[in-house]
Parts: structure tokens; sequence; C-alpha cells
């Protein structure tokens, strides 16, 4: 007796090819839509690695590789990256993103001078003056 395997829907192996070539042209068609930013982020001395890069107003970021480097993928538009690094003051730079094109932003921070200074109960010392704990 001849074991009967149910058919697959809508007519076997001709559908299954036409739907995985759909998916991989809509993969690729996909692709041309969005833009690439490039870049470094660092400062007079050089790169800084884990500088967080996020753009303005939404949960999209990413962080610097250990020589500075990142890169994102967005979608065209005009958005506002804010790149920031403990001890630096946060920078804020305009950037236009094209489809299927790669933008290239390096992006400098400069050093934070408050972070230099504390106030303590008795005035005001440099941070390298003081040898304990401050609280």
């Amino acid at each position: 007796m001849k074991k009967q395997f149910p058919q697959i829907l809508f007519y076997g192996k001709p559908f299954i090819i036409s739907l995985l070539l759909l998916l991989l042209f809509n993969a690729g068609f996909a692709q041309q839509f969005t833009g690439v930013i490039k870049g470094t982020v660092s400062d007079a001395t050089g790169f800084l690695p884990g500088a967080s890069i996020i753009i303005a107003g939404s949960q999209t970021g990413t962080a610097a590789d250990n020589k500075g480097n990142y890169s994102l993928k967005l979608a065209p538009g005009k958005y506002t990256l804010v790149a920031s690094f403990t001890g630096y003051t946060k920078a804020e730079v305009s950037i236009v993103v094209t489809a299927g094109n790669e933008t290239v932003k390096n992006v400098t921070l400069v050093t934070n001078n408050l972070l230099q200074q504390v106030d303590v109960s008795y005035g005001t010392q440099s941070r390298r003056d003081i040898t304990g704990s401050v609280s």
C-alpha cells in the first residue's frame, strides 16, 4: 500500500519557490531605502572608545568601538546626533540622511571643566588635590 502525504497548500514546490524568491527580493529592496551614518568620536588627544551616540528624541543609538568608530542605519530624513562621554560636554550635530548613501560625521568632544572642581564644606578645591572620599 502506498502512503499518501497531504498536499502542501497552494500547489507544492512552485509556490514555495515563488514565496522564497519574493522574500529575498523584498529584503534587498528594503535596504535601498535606508542610509548609513558613520564616523569617529574623539577629543583633543585621540579617539574615545565607548562614547554614546544617540539620535535626539528617539531610542536609537550605539556606542563607539575601541577605535572610536560608530555606525547607524536610519531611514532618510533630518536628525540631530548627540554624542556624549563621561567627563565631556555633550555635542549635538545636525545631519541629513539620504537613501542608499553613507554620511560621515566625525564628532570632537570637549572636556567638561565643571568636573575638575569639588565643593567641600570649607571652600572649593581642585579634584586632583583631594585624596580621600568626598560626601
